[in-house]
């Protein structure tokens, strides 16, 4: 320090590039966000790419969970798996993808864009799913009817051949 105090200019000019190079470092950050809209199963997903060139980058959208995979879609091929990119879906910097998940309570969302062999990645978004049991229990219920009207059928089977056989023994005698 003793050195750069007889040289005031010199410290100044330091200083200033240092300023410089930790601006641009914050000004220019590449920073992908996601804006994640649904509650079961399905969601659309919206991302801003901030930071970066202007370009057409591929998109790869994940919503990953112990239980769950998921798929994107894409328009020119329809419903895929998300472990694909989807090429040149991202432009202008901000696009909407649909996204469908299986059964799971919480999914963690992450985006990845590619262009040529660079990729950048999203943090991980996480999202409780809040499906309605409805579809278990509706199921439950058709089953429960299924039977008790087979139940009812058999009832009325084993009846009829009852009553016929009643009638053959009395014939008999």
């Amino acid at each position: 320090m003793e050195g750069l105090a007889r040289y005031p200019r010199k410290s100044w000019t330091l200083a200033f590039v240092l300023f410089l190079i930790v601006f641009s470092s914050i000004s220019f950050a590449q920073n992908i966000t996601l804006q994640i809209t649904g509650t079961c199963k399905e969601y659309n997903v919206t991302i801003t790419a901030t930071g970066f060139e202007e370009a057409c980058y591929d998109v790869k959208i994940e919503a990953v969970s112990t239980k769950a995979s998921s798929s994107i879609y894409d328009p020119r091929e329809g419903w895929k798996s998300s472990f694909y990119y989807i090429d040149e879906a991202l432009c202008n910097n901000t696009g909407s993808f649909q996204i469908r998940a299986d059964d799971s309570e919480t999914l963690h969302f992450l985006a990845k864009l590619r262009l040529d062999n660079n990729v950048w990645q999203s943090s991980y978004y996480e999202v409780q799913q809040s499906c309605p049991e409805t579809d278990e229990l509706f199921i439950f219920a058709v089953v429960l009817v299924v039977i008790l009207i087979l139940l009812v059928l058999v009832t009325f089977y084993v009846k009829g051949s009852d009553t016929k056989i009643k009638k053959k023994t009395k014939k008999r005698r």
